[in-house]
């Protein structure tokens, strides 16, 4: 919570205002709680690569380094993901990162 919250205030200091998140490597699904929870209209999508985690916490089942969403968003968090793939994968999963930031 207090991550999402420095993350959202800083973002709101440089007057940039946040309407849509992608969540990659969701896990427990805490970045898209928050969210919900204190900025209900932001509109949140939350993917993981994790079978488990997709079951238990209600995600979209998805690889970033061979999936690209459509669409942009005003936040992109990734945190505690790339450190997990080879390197040709955090190259690709980058590559889709940039193409669905503004």
């Amino acid at each position: 919570a207090h991550l999402a919250t420095a993350v959202h205030h800083l973002a709101a200091w440089w007057d940039i205002r946040i309407a849509s998140v992608l969540d990659v490597g969701s896990g427990m699904g805490m970045w898209r709680d928050w969210y919900h929870d204190s900025h209900p209209n932001v509109s949140v999508r939350s993917i993981d690569v994790s079978e488990h985690a997709c079951a238990t916490w209600n995600h979209e089942r998805r690889d970033i380094a061979s999936w690209r969403p459509r669409g942009k968003f005003d936040l992109v968090v990734c945190h505690s993901v790339l450190q997990y793939l080879n390197d040709k994968q955090a190259a690709a999963a980058i590559g889709n990162l940039a193409k669905v930031t503004w």
